[in-house]
């Protein structure tokens, strides 16, 4: 976890989670996680800058939440179909950073069968007299978190500049 003080006043941080039960028998689907982070990019100084990408899978997933996450300098995260009815058609399309975060909830869920794989990718305005790459502080990020079913299909993916992409699948449950 990092934050991002965008003020020049001090902030104190104490950051809190709950956890929450449920009975097993109410579970209806089990829910993985995923991330698709794009790496080691570059945004020149005072430049608009877009990174995107395209990344197959093995097999489809139901989408029911996504989190963009950018710095402060993003302007737009987008994600979208590759292949299939609806190829190239977007299903995320933000204005980038959000002091407060952004949470999707798809309710049906965001069905990807019938798609070879998904495309994301970030917009980023370069305010600064430096080249800002990826990490924390005046640095920039390009990553969507997200849940998805079932389990096992519930893909994360990284990407680099020049197009490639790998996926990664979650360990098999026990």
């Amino acid at each position: 976890m990092h934050y991002l003080n965008a003020t020049p006043e001090e902030v104190t941080l104490a950051p809190k989670y709950e956890w929450f039960t449920i009975d097993e028998d109410s579970v209806t689907h089990l829910l993985g996680p995923f991330v698709w982070r794009y790496a080691d990019f570059e945004i020149p100084p005072h430049a608009e800058h877009t990174v995107t990408a395209e990344c197959p899978t093995v097999a489809p997933a139901l989408i029911v939440d996504m989190m963009p996450h950018m710095h402060r300098l993003g302007t737009r995260f987008f994600a979208g179909y590759m292949g299939g009815d609806n190829d190239g058609k977007l299903f995320l399309d933000t204005p980038g950073f959000n002091p407060d975060g952004l949470i999707f909830s798809y309710d049906p869920a965001l069905d990807m069968t019938g798609t070879s794989g998904f495309s994301f990718g970030c917009e980023w305005t370069n305010t600064f007299d430096k080249t800002i790459v990826e990490g924390t502080g005046d640095d920039e990020m390009c990553m969507l978190f997200g849940y998805a079913y079932p389990y096992e299909n519930a893909w994360s993916a990284m990407a680099t500049p020049g197009g490639a992409c790998l996926a990664i699948g979650l360990p098999p449950r026990e």
